[in-house]
């Protein structure tokens, strides 16, 4: 037992090594990004518990609400350091989850979750944690049940936990309810019941809050956008603005097809493929009613496309676990592509960028002193505005 778990821990902290080094300063100089102030903190303070199920964008957010509550009892100046340390937790959690699943090259996963070119969106904010933890949710779906009670609970605690977290349960919950067909274990059964739950929270929630966008309308050139942004980044690390990059960018995917069906692990490469098609979907389904071109750009809101990214590295590292050479040889090409693309296109694909710094710690003072605040934060415009409590003036 001891063995079996030496090589997924020292994967994990591999992994998280990689992290740390993506994050960089985000880390050891943490600021509160966007809705980790704009809307958790504020929330919290404003509505105290009643802030958890409180939706945004349309769903609910356990992990960053349940963030909120914890740091609450805590100076407002400590925020930043407590969001992003808690984040930290939050990565260790899901890479363990995922390099202790039962697959043999289940530690190769977690190596990789933190590889794919990315803008850093997603790194170092609570906010954006649930597009990390959504990686984990089809592969503990098509893995086999672990061995060990705690590997089982904590599943049991992540789909809980992932699935209140974002809309992803919904994109999920077929594969969970497709395990319980096949297999009909006990845990099984566990994983499609607090799926079913979480999926259930989330489409109440869209139903009572979405609102859709209005304005232009180009579906086919979104969609096209869409395909380039995921395929076209992994295998050029731009987009595929010319006929060498469009060629390049269509064999990777020809690629990733073939040897997604031509595997040992088909069953699970083809959940993978079906989860990044209804992540791409849904995309298309939210900006084509009326921001049709706001993907032109390769790195605007990039954390659409993380999670189709890495469950694409995944598909291509169970080739290196192929009987056939040929497999293992095409795997290993596409891969090195995949992780070499951060060096292609100009942009900085590897490193999170550092926002510049704002002023935070005396003007949090006055939000511990119940004075009204409207405090900056990153990036422009947002900021975390504050009533005084009663008996108190704005701030000095």
């Amino acid at each position: 037992m001891l063995k079996r778990s030496v090589l997924p821990l020292l994967a994990a902290i591999a992994a998280m090594g990689l992290y740390v080094h993506r994050v960089g300063a985000a880390l050891w100089r943490p600021y509160l990004y966007a809705e980790d102030g704009k809307v958790f903190l504020q929330e919290q303070l404003l509505l105290g518990t009643d802030a958890l199920l409180t939706p945004f964008a349309g769903y609910v957010h356990a992990v960053p609400r349940l963030t909120a509550l914890i740091a609450s009892p805590f100076s407002a100046v400590w925020a930043p350091t407590i969001y992003a340390w808690i984040n930290l937790g939050v990565m260790v959690w899901v890479v363990l989850t995922i390099a202790f699943c039962r697959l043999p090259y289940a530690w190769v996963l977690a190596l990789l979750l933190f590889a794919v070119p990315h803008t850093g969106e997603v790194f170092g904010t609570i906010t954006n944690a649930q597009w990390i933890m959504a990686c984990a949710l089809p592969l503990i779906a098509m893995t086999a049940t672990p061995e060990s009670f705690a590997n089982r609970v904590n599943q049991r605690a992540f789909i809980a936990l992932a699935g209140l977290s974002g809309p992803f349960s919904l994109f999920a919950l077929p594969l969970f309810l497709w395990r319980v067909f096949e297999r009909r274990d006990r845990h099984a059964i566990w994983l499609a019941a607090l799926a079913v739950i979480a999926a259930l929270v989330q489409i109440i929630s869209v139903a009572n809050n979405y609102v859709s966008f209005a304005g232009e309308r180009e579906p086919m050139h979104l969609a096209l956008t869409i395909l380039d942004r995921w395929a076209g980044n992994l295998a050029y690390g731009w987009r595929s603005d010319t006929w060498y990059a469009l060629l390049l960018t269509f064999c990777y995917g020809a690629i990733v097809l073939a040897l997604a069906w031509w595997s040992t692990q088909r069953r699970l490469n083809m959940a993978l493929l079906f989860f990044i098609a209804l992540i791409l979907g849904s995309t298309w389904l939210k900006f084509m009613p009326g921001h049709s071109r706001h993907l032109d750009f390769p790195s605007v809101d990039d954390r659409y496309f993380y999670v189709p990214k890495v469950l694409t590295l995944w598909i291509l590292a169970g080739a290196l676990y192929a009987s056939a050479h040929w497999k293992k040889i095409v795997g290993m090409l596409a891969l090195v592509l995949s992780i070499g693309a951060v060096e292609n296109g100009g942009l900085e694909w590897w490193r999170k960028y550092i926002y510049p710094h704002k002023p935070w710690t005396e003007q949090a003072r006055n939000i511990d002193a119940g004075y009204a605040v409207d405090i900056p934060i990153n990036p422009e415009p947002y900021s975390v505005q504050l009533p005084a409590r009663p008996g108190r003036n704005t701030g000095s």
